[in-house]
């Protein structure tokens, strides 16, 4: 879970930006709680009052207090030195200034979704990155694999195999035990027998779908309904 928080004084950017953040995180399958403020006093309130967030979207230009000066308060006065900071403005003469402040990004306006996506990602991948990986062990050799490489997890009693495109790794653990320990939110269950990965699945069928290694997997009639269900929050990015 990356807890974000986007500062604009315009309606339609945070809302833009929103959509965006969502769609981003759903490809990558990562859950967000994101959260909008029209000015950054409010912002500044919050977490002084305990509110915490991973990763902060803040605009220079605001009518209350501007975004270098809540930045300054959030890292001198609150001493928070770990939320990473995008800094964006329709405007380029700030930038040398707030590097000062350890910012992660700049984004000038107009926000685009391939400048949130490049952002996220790179948050992802330098300042996120444990939980994307699966980890295991299987005859004293330990295993870590990008959830990104996995196609789906098979199991078959106490065995369960892992499949990515080029290979199948195998390991002993229960099938519910697995589940629990999975919070990326592309994997799903299908079937008592398998967990699958919506971003390989090639076709979706009435009792089945096809993954793109060519595995056809049964769907179970409980999950049907909630698989479809998951295909519509995917596509729309609300995962």
């Amino acid at each position: 879970m990356i807890r974000i928080a986007v500062v604009d004084d315009i309606n339609a950017i945070c809302s833009t930006m929103e959509k965006y953040l969502s769609i981003s995180a759903a490809r990558v399958g990562v859950e967000t709680d994101i959260s909008v403020y029209y000015g950054a006093q409010r912002l500044c309130e919050d977490m002084y009052n305990g509110v915490e967030f991973d990763l902060l979207f803040m605009d220079i230009e605001l009518g209350d207090m501007n975004g270098i000066e809540a930045v300054r308060f959030i890292r001198e006065e609150l001493r928070n030195e770990s939320m990473r900071i995008v800094f964006i403005s329709g405007k380029t003469e700030y930038a040398n200034e707030l590097f000062e402040h350890d910012v992660m990004n700049f984004l000038k306006k107009p926000i685009t979704f391939e400048k949130i996506d490049t952002v996220l990602n790179k948050y992802l991948r330098v300042y996120h990155n444990d939980s994307r990986f699966f980890s295991f062990e299987y005859k004293n050799t330990f295993h870590r694999l990008n959830y990104n490489d996995i196609v789906f997890f098979e199991s078959d009693k106490r065995v369960i195999k892992v499949h990515t495109i080029d290979n199948t790794y195998s390991f002993y653990e229960k099938m519910d035990q697995l589940s629990e320990q999975i919070h990326d939110t592309r994997f799903f269950r299908i079937h008592q027998s398998y967990i699958i990965n919506m971003m390989y699945v090639k076709t979706f069928r009435s009792d089945s779908v096809v993954m793109k290694n060519g595995a056809v997997l049964s769907v179970s009639r409980p999950n049907r309904e909630a698989l479809a269900q998951r295909q519509i929050d995917m596509e729309l990015g609300v995962m």
